[in-house]
């Protein structure tokens, strides 16, 4: 745990180390019931979305694009993004399909994450434009309750990230 967190990811990693006995770091409404997601839980998901964005060849500087709502998945792709000191462009969902374009294209986005099926692959060009990452990748939907590797991959549990907090 650091003395004085110097970087947003030495707050968040020691957030979860200090609070680890606490019941949630975050919680979200699913079905119509709160579930819990543990401080543990976060840095797992956090740790496996910044591999992810590894093993696609994602790198310090490029742009990775989050178009979706205000949710827990953001958060957590928020940081996985910090993690692997990629910049993420957000993207609100209600934009018209012009100004997404425009986004991703002006932003040259090089992966983008997406709240809905809708939005992503094959989506209607007509709600998500012609605009597709400049760079390589676009990943599967964000999912409610669990984030899932590249391209829909399952998460390794074998795969592990070392500590990125700064030296």
């Amino acid at each position: 745990m650091s003395a004085s967190p110097r970087t947003l990811t030495e707050l968040f990693f020691d957030a979860v180390d200090r609070y680890a006995n606490h019941a949630a770091a975050f919680r979200y409404k699913a079905d119509g019931v709160w579930r819990d997601v543990t401080h543990s839980e976060a840095a797992a998901r956090v740790q496996a979305l910044s591999l992810g964005l590894r093993e696609l060849g994602l790198g310090a500087g490029e742009k990775v694009a989050i178009l979706a709502e205000t949710r827990l998945e953001w958060a957590l792709t928020d940081y996985a993004c910090l993690c692997t000191r990629t910049t993420d462009v957000p993207i609100y969902p209600t934009l018209p399909a012009n100004q997404v374009e425009y986004i991703l294209r002006d932003a040259g986005a090089a992966a983008v994450f997406c709240s809905t099926a809708a939005q992503g692959p094959g989506a209607d060009p007509r709600r998500t434009g012609s605009a597709r990452p400049s760079g390589r990748h676009e990943v599967s939907p964000l999912q409610r309750g669990g984030v899932g590797g590249p391209a829909g991959r399952p998460r390794d549990p074998d795969l592990h990230l070392g500590d990125h907090r700064p030296a």
